[in-house]
C-alpha cells in the first residue's frame, strides 16, 4: 500500500483566542537536536513544501 501526500497546503489557520492549550514547556533543544528534529519532521513531506513548512515546524518546537 502506498500513501502519497498532496503538494499543496490548505490555508494557514488563524489563531483563536480563548481556547485552552497545553502549557509552554520551554525550548531546551541544542542547535544540533533542533536541526535533527526539523529534518525528521520534514522527511515524510514533499520537498517542495519544506521551505514553507520548516518555519511553522520550528515555531511548534519553540512553543
Amino acid at each position: 500500500m502506498e500513501i502519497t501526500l498532496s503538494n499543496t497546503l490548505p490555508p494557514y489557520p488563524t489563531f483563536v483566542e480563548g481556547i485552552r492549550r497545553a502549557p509552554d514547556r520551554g525550548f531546551t533543544l541544542s542547535p544540533v537536536q533542533t536541526a535533527t528534529a526539523l529534518k525528521n519532521a520534514l522527511r515524510y513531506l514533499p520537498k517542495e513544501l519544506h521551505e514553507t513548512l520548516a518555519p511553522e515546524f520550528m515555531e511548534e518546537l519553540r512553543t
